[in-house]
């Protein structure tokens, strides 16, 4: 759960012990984090158990985009400032994978994680949706009788091979919820995790050099 000061605005995923995958739209007013927090390892909103993670940094995909109807690229991740303990109660999600038995296909059923409505399960529909505008980054998912879906407040919530994205309204006839398609971002959250990471460790080289040659060179201006 990402919430604003004490306002919840989405969900979210953690796919690491420091990296949180979440949609873009979710985040794409915020991201100052000062005032970012997320809570985890919780199945009510004011539970006083939560982990509490701290985001550092927020990225947002470049080429997310959003016309007030649709979304595109609609993916970002969060690094916090520190790790959260893995436990049964806060776990990373399992990213799909590059080979062939990983990918999606027409009638296969999940369950959608979220602080919308609960227990909502639909299913995969690739031929359906032609009444929304989806693009090859979308998993376009829900019942052609309606009263299943994801719903406003489940943005960012996990689904089978993607997140929460848009759609139009609510478990309606004829239209479906709309999911970004997780595995075609591999390679930009493998990207962006290891170029953070591998940044994080030149600091701490520089830091650590800096802390064992300062006695050589304070000796040496004397």
């Amino acid at each position: 759960m990402i919430r604003l000061g004490h306002r919840f605005i989405g969900g979210a995923s953690l796919v690491s012990d420091n990296w949180v995958l979440t949609a873009a739209h979710v985040l794409k007013s915020y991201t100052d984090t000062s005032n970012l927090q997320l809570k985890m390892g919780i199945v009510k909103q004011h539970d006083n158990e939560a982990v509490v993670g701290i985001p550092q940094k927020v990225f947002i995909h470049p080429q997310y985009h959003h016309d007030n109807i649709n979304f595109n690229h609609d993916i970002a991740l969060i690094k916090l400032e520190y790790k959260v303990p893995v436990s049964k109660a806060v776990m990373p999600v399992c990213l799909p994978g590059r080979q062939e038995r990983f990918v999606l296909k027409a009638n296969d059923v999940g369950k959608v994680s979220g602080w919308g409505v609960s227990n909502i399960q639909v299913h995969l529909n690739k031929l359906e949706c032609r009444k929304l505008v989806v693009t090859e980054n979308m998993i376009c998912a829900g019942i052609a009788d309606g009263g299943k879906d994801s719903w406003q407040g489940d943005s960012g919530g996990w689904f089978i091979g993607g997140f929460v994205s848009w759609g139009h309204g609510c478990a309606q006839p004829g239209y479906y919820g709309v999911y970004t398609k997780v595995s075609n971002y591999l390679s930009w959250i493998e990207e962006i995790m290891s170029e953070t990471n591998y940044c994080c460790f030149i600091n701490l080289l520089f830091f650590c050099a800096a802390f064992w040659l300062a006695p050589f060179l304070n000796v040496l201006y004397k």
